[in-house]
């Protein structure tokens, strides 16, 4: 199961130098701080998405015709 491109082994040692790099007790709070701005990315750009995907649809989609008032005639 490759993550990003990288395997187990890469992650592995990824996690031993940030556990000498920052220390055990600090850790799991960057972790924890790590995932939430990565979530927050996450929703951001889902929402620039979506704000896209409605401007294309308001592009693409034909203008709608308005039919010219009729004028009723008496007979």
């Amino acid at each position: 199961m490759e993550i990003f491109g990288i395997g187990p082994l890469e992650l592995m040692v990824i996690g031993l130098v940030a556990l000498l790099v920052v220390g055990p007790k600090k850790l799991p709070e960057l972790t924890k701080t790590l995932g939430q701005a990565t979530r927050s990315f996450k929703v951001a750009a889902q929402e620039y998405q979506n704000e896209l995907n409605r401007e294309m649809e308001k592009e693409a989609s034909p203008p709608k015709a308005v039919a010219p008032p009729t004028k009723e005639l008496d007979v």
